[in-house]
């Protein structure tokens, strides 16, 4: 799910700064496109509970979502079990067959909590955050996404916080160009984005809003 939040939030971004067709929206619609910003996702809260594959005792995790589809992907779990459930700080490995994703967190009998840091193993780009839970379940998450340069050093170029509900993004997002940055304040959802752009040049010299 969240691979696809990236890719739409990528195209969402790509087309606001490839026209200069702006629209002014008058203040009686603006509850409106507040609404169709999200309007497609509203999923029905869906667990799936799974036993990694290098556990030979019962020692399951919870995967929770509200678009989950079938999960067709292995885990293994380094860290411990205890009564059937994975529990404190390990490491989760996804097989997707031709790409791992690791994950680096903090399990509580069985259920994500707190902080994570995740990455498709072998690539520069990686997930960190908080996992945010409500009556027991995961509904949101703090992620800031981000890429580690040759010099070792986190650059991140989205900071948001994810309805997992509704898909929809509140924070900021930066596109970097060589001549400078555009950054995007406000939400993003399945269809819309709503808020403010910003453009610095490469000295961060604001140029317009």
């Amino acid at each position: 799910m969240k691979n696809y939040l990236l890719i739409l939030m990528s195209l969402i971004l790509s087309s606001c700064l490839s026209t200069n067709n702006y629209t002014v929206v008058p203040d009686k619609d603006i509850p409106k496109y507040m609404y169709e910003i999200g309007v497609l996702a509203n999923g029905i809260y869906t667990p799936h509970w799974i036993q990694p594959t290098n556990k030979a005792e019962k020692c399951e995790m919870l995967y929770e979502g509200f678009t989950l589809g079938e999960l067709n992907f292995e885990i293994t779990w380094n860290g411990e079990c205890l009564d059937g459930k994975a529990n404190g700080i390990g490491e989760i490995l996804e097989n997707h067959g031709s790409l791992d994703v690791s994950e680096i967190l903090y399990i509580d009998k069985g259920k994500g909590n707190q902080y994570f840091y995740k990455t498709v193993v072998g690539s520069n780009e990686i997930e960190y955050g908080q996992y945010i839970r409500e009556n027991d379940k995961l509904i949101r998450m703090l992620i800031n996404y981000a890429t580690i340069d040759s010099n070792q050093r986190i650059r991140a170029h989205a900071s948001v916080d994810l309805n997992l509900k509704t898909e929809e993004q509140k924070g900021s997002f930066i596109e970097q160009y060589s001549d400078g940055i555009v950054k995007y304040t406000g939400i993003i959802g399945s269809k819309l984005f709503y808020g403010m752009r910003e453009t610095f040049n490469d000295q961060e010299d604001k140029i317009y809003t």
